[in-house]
């Protein structure tokens, strides 16, 4: 490929230090996705942005990852309470609300390969799966499992609301094995 026929995010993303290999290095330990203990709950860390070029990303968790993330349950045991996070949503009503009933969620929107990552969690207990990307809010629970899209500190990229959702951040409390959540605005306005 000749960096002279690419766009300029592009050729970013071809750059040995640019994001997912960025924070690989820095903070990843070598990879995107990992997982950790606190306390008496399991965390996972998954990596849900699956770059492709030209048309730059879907969410998926790709087949190393799952195969990871399989092993990682498996040592977490069927019974610790276990948060997954993700930056693609799992689920969001979003996609229905702007497309209609019968249109399919994007991939660049919803992980493309849900069904199959959730599956693979089926006999963990999974309380949890924290989401972000859609930069709304957003709380569902479905088979005994919580899905909660936190907005975003930019609200809709620093230029108000999101839909009607204002910037914030999300603070997630744990008592036991129950989590509470409340979502915190700041008041930042935006300069119209």
């Amino acid at each position: 490929m000749v960096f002279e026929q690419l766009s300029e995010r592009q050729v970013k993303l071809c750059q040995s230090e640019y994001g997912k290999k960025m924070f690989s290095l820095r903070m990843g330990e070598g990879k995107t996705y990992r997982s950790f203990d606190y306390r008496d709950w399991h965390f996972i860390l998954l990596d849900s942005i699956f770059v492709k070029l030209p048309s730059d990303y879907e969410g998926r968790i790709d087949a190393e990852q799952l195969a990871w993330l399989q092993k990682d349950l498996s040592l977490a045991g069927p019974q610790r309470p276990i948060v997954l996070v993700t930056h693609i949503p799992f689920f969001s009503i979003l996609p229905v609300l702007e497309a209609g009933q019968t249109q399919t969620a994007s991939p660049e929107l919803i992980i493309d390969n849900t069904q199959e990552v959730l599956k693979s969690c089926e006999g963990y207990n999974i309380k949890l799966i924290l989401q972000g990307h859609l930069h709304i809010v957003e709380d569902h629970r479905y088979k005994n499992r919580k899905y909660i899209t936190s907005g975003a500190v930019c609200g809709n990229w620093w230029r108000g609301l999101r839909m009607g959702h204002p910037e914030g951040f999300a603070v997630y409390t744990i008592h036991g094995d129950e989590v509470t959540w409340s979502y915190h605005t700041y008041g930042w306005k935006a300069e119209v």
